[in-house]
């Protein structure tokens, strides 16, 4: 078969003493260290999405995850990012942009309006091509999550997680003014 592909014959072979033995020992000990490590990171990646199923009660185990924001530059220029993540890891072929047409991001924008647009564009994709994933993470709070659900709900939807990301407010202690001066 190796003849074949290379077009001439070709030989093999296989050291029994001495310093290629020794080299070709090493490469099959390195191969065997590699192999395992990367078995040992597929479990601990499992493990991590077993884990964020129960944490946050989702009905699906979450192998394909997509996560939504809206950015924009001081106002102006908005647009929706989706990245994906398949089996704890990214797939970089499925990360896209959102042009946001509907809402006027000049003025002012309006951040729950935009998220609505570009999760609803994607939905109604993934209903078309049967193509969605059995997690959505939405960065915001309420507004944006509330946004999420509408989009799905309006497309009939109903066998997705959806979660939302928001940063915690944390009272700041009634010392801490004092310690960040020293």
């Amino acid at each position: 078969l190796l003849g074949e592909r290379k077009g001439r014959s070709v030989s093999i072979l296989c050291p029994q003493r001495g310093d290629k033995r020794q080299l070709v020992e090493m490469a099959a000990e390195n191969a065997r260290q590699s192999f395992f490590e990367r078995h040992d990171q597929d479990k601990a990646r499992e493990k991590m999405l077993v884990e964020l199923q129960e944490r946050l009660r989702l009905k699906h185990f979450p192998q394909r995850i997509e996560c939504y924001d809206i950015s924009n530059i001081q106002g102006a220029h908005a647009v929706g990012s989706m990245v994906t993540f398949f089996n704890g890891e990214p797939d970089k072929n499925r990360y896209r942009h959102y042009r946001i047409r509907t809402v006027s991001a000049d003025s002012g924008g309006n951040d729950f309006a935009m998220m609505y647009e570009v999760l609803k564009r994607r939905f109604s994709r993934g209903v078309e091509e049967g193509d969605l994933p059995d997690l959505d993470v939405v960065d915001g709070g309420k507004g944006q999550l509330g946004m999420a659900l509408l989009a799905l709900g309006e497309l009939n939807v109903r066998d997705i997680d959806v979660v939302g990301l928001a940063k915690m407010r944390v009272q700041r202690a009634a010392r801490s003014a004092e310690i960040e001066r020293l």
